[in-house]
């Protein structure tokens, strides 16, 4: 089970009352309750957000699942009882925390790397003999493709995110290290002056 999300990568981590709720076995209710009474002091770490939720069967209203940043979090968890699953819970929320901060560390220093390869990238489309108005969005686009499987528009669909969010923020580190190395190998193929088709075909088959 997923403990811990992030919208973007220049966003803070959380988890959500629901996931809270499951793993320490208490009822939602219990830990919207608590996020409701103590609401101040949890605001004291920032505001806090949330997402609605329609029910798939039956009927009743949409649930209200409040997202909780790390200290929020850990602040709601001291309110509630000392259990074994809460105790386990702890351990595993801190951990899960801990992995996502270490991947969004991973992430910024190959995303400042490839900022030196992306100049180098349109400086190669500039000089490329078969250069039309489209083709900075369509390497992109075919990058894009070769390391993720999407392009650009369903990437961004997959993770909920806005047109304005670069593609490259949507990747996890190895993604965006395989990126880097797509990006290299597409450097060279506009610099031999190759076709587009020859390009596509040769970042799909290495």
């Amino acid at each position: 089970m997923q403990l811990v999300y992030i919208q973007n990568k220049n966003s803070e981590p959380y988890t959500l009352s629901s996931v809270i709720a499951e793993c320490a076995e208490v009822q939602h209710h219990t830990v919207t309750r608590l996020i409701r009474t103590y609401k101040e002091d949890l605001e004291d770490f920032g505001i806090i957000g949330f997402e609605i939720h329609k029910l798939t069967e039956g009927r009743g209203r949409p649930t209200k699942d409040y997202r909780l940043t790390e200290p929020q979090a850990t602040l709601l968890i001291t309110w509630l009882d000392n259990t074994k699953p809460v105790r386990a819970f702890k351990k595993d929320l801190v951990k899960a925390f801990f992995s996502m901060r270490a991947e969004l560390n991973r992430f910024k220093v190959k995303r400042e790397i490839e900022k030196l390869y992306h100049s180098q990238l349109n400086k190669a489309i500039d000089n490329w003999i078969y250069k039309n108005p489209h083709s900075y969005m369509n390497i992109a686009s075919l990058l894009c493709q070769v390391v993720t499987g999407l392009i650009p528009r369903q990437l961004r669909a997959q993770h909920g995110a806005s047109k304005e969010v670069p593609t490259l923020e949507l990747m996890t580190a190895e993604q965006l290290n395989l990126y880097r190395q797509k990006e290299v190998q597409a450097i060279i193929c506009l610099q031999q002056q190759q076709t587009y088709s020859e390009i596509k075909a040769n970042l799909l088959a290495a």
